[in-house]
């Protein structure tokens, strides 16, 4: 799955993948652009950009696994039994024909690094509802969103597909 996303409600700074993931903007002279690009058209929820990443591969065992995550530093450390609440937003991409409703969001101590494409071995505190909250949805923006208790201890946030690809909840789809 190929998709977009775009993140609000958190406090962080400095998104990077050890991966490829993409990001799209509004500078013309990027090959990226929004809201017309390669994988199809959208708007940014918010702002002028928006992320995109691979979430699940469908030639296994030809790829193995190869996902993209995206992380980002917490500005502020989280207070130690707080209830927080993440949000992000996911829109399906035009040129992609399965998706993978498996997205969460993981906080954690540690930078999660993926050189390989490896599926992060990570319990994200937050994951979407895959039976009521599909995410195959082309034209809108679909939230991702729930509530986690903190321990104190976290300074990461990484959003991708935390399941293994062979494991992950799919729709196949019609090409645009």
């Amino acid at each position: 799955m190929g998709g977009y996303l775009g993140f609000s409600s958190f406090n962080f700074y400095g998104w990077y993948s050890s991966a490829t993931a993409d990001l799209y903007t509004d500078c013309q002279f990027s090959n990226f652009y929004v809201p017309n690009n390669r994988l199809g058209f959208q708007y940014p929820v918010s702002g002028s950009n928006y992320a995109g990443i691979g979430t699940y591969c469908r030639r296994i065992p030809l790829c193995e696994e190869w996902k993209e995550y995206l992380t980002g530093q917490i500005i502020e450390p989280l207070k130690t039994g707080k209830t927080y609440c993440g949000s992000m937003y996911v829109s399906f991409a035009d040129t992609m024909s399965v998706v993978c409703n498996d997205m969460g969001i993981a906080f954690t101590n540690f930078v999660p690094t993926n050189p390989s494409g490896a599926n992060l071995n990570i319990n994200p505190q937050i994951e979407n509802n895959i039976v009521n909250n599909p995410l195959a949805n082309k034209i809108n923006w679909t939230e991702v969103k729930g509530n986690f208790v903190a321990n104190g201890t976290e300074q990461y946030i990484t959003i991708g597909n935390f399941i293994p690809s062979l494991l992950s909840d799919t729709i196949e789809t019609n090409f645009n």
